[in-house]
């Protein structure tokens, strides 16, 4: 069960979820058509699923991508919230100079 534990540390899920569902790296690779060294480097957190990997854990996995990547989701609301009050005071500013 450590090992579970380890891993929802990283960002993602990928490699509880695929010991949950009794998945060898081989066999899941297989079903999602990649080398079992990319799904390697996404259990490590090394590099992330394109969003139609995402979508094919999700259909081997039963989960959300939401279940499996919802880490992801603070992070884009935070960055997404600091550029768009940047973007509205760019905007006011330029309103102000063509004043």
């Amino acid at each position: 069960m450590s090992i579970l534990k380890n891993s929802l540390k990283h960002r993602n899920r990928i490699r509880m979820y695929r010991m949950l569902t009794r998945y060898s790296q081989k066999d899941l690779a297989y079903l999602l058509d990649i080398p079992e060294d990319t799904l390697s480097r996404w259990e490590r957190g090394l590099r992330t699923p394109s969003l139609y990997n995402a979508i094919g854990l999700s259909v081997a996995f039963h989960r959300l991508v939401d279940e499996i990547f919802g880490s992801y989701r603070s992070e884009w609301i935070e960055k997404i919230n600091r550029r768009a009050q940047r973007l509205q005071r760019s905007k006011k500013s330029n309103d102000n100079d063509k004043r």
